[in-house]
């Protein structure tokens, strides 16, 4: 949202803008896919509401779809494959997902190494893990980015 408010403020174009979202500590479980959430009882385990109707929902908020009548249309873009598909990149803080990991190890009853495999395999694409959040926000911002906290 904030770039178009830049744009449309200081003249700037789309080209000459970027933004990198970093998922950090509770926010990891957006770069899952759904298959993932349903499995896991993500939406269950973590409480999670629907953004607009503040309603309890199993569905991973960072793919709702106005096509399947979830959210206005205005709300597309903001739905991590259409942010990554317009140039958006996404960080995943590797912390998180190694407490992550040992949680739904315990809950599974598997080894942490299988529980972050599994993991892993449903980071959605697009979705890049590094070594922490804090890392990423740092090199985002030796690259030139601002940090802006949206939490």
């Amino acid at each position: 949202m904030w770039a178009g408010q830049h744009n449309q403020a200081l003249g700037s174009k789309p080209a000459e803008m970027g933004t990198v979202l970093v998922l950090r500590h509770a926010a990891l479980v957006l770069g899952f896919n759904q298959d993932f959430w349903d499995k896991n009882a993500l939406g269950a385990a973590d409480k999670v509401t629907h953004p607009i109707t503040q309603q309890s929902t199993d569905r991973n908020p960072a793919l709702l779809s106005s096509t399947r009548n979830e959210i206005p249309a205005m709300f597309d873009g903001f739905a991590l494959p259409n942010f990554v598909a317009n140039g958006g990149v996404v960080l995943a803080c590797n912390v998180a997902l190694q407490f992550f990991s040992q949680g739904l190890a315990q809950k599974k009853g598997i080894t942490v190494d299988e529980a972050r495999k599994q993991a892993v395999a449903a980071l959605l694409p697009g979705v890049t893990l590094m070594p922490s959040g804090v890392f990423a926000c740092v090199k985002a911002q030796e690259e030139g980015c601002h940090y802006v906290r949206a939490s």
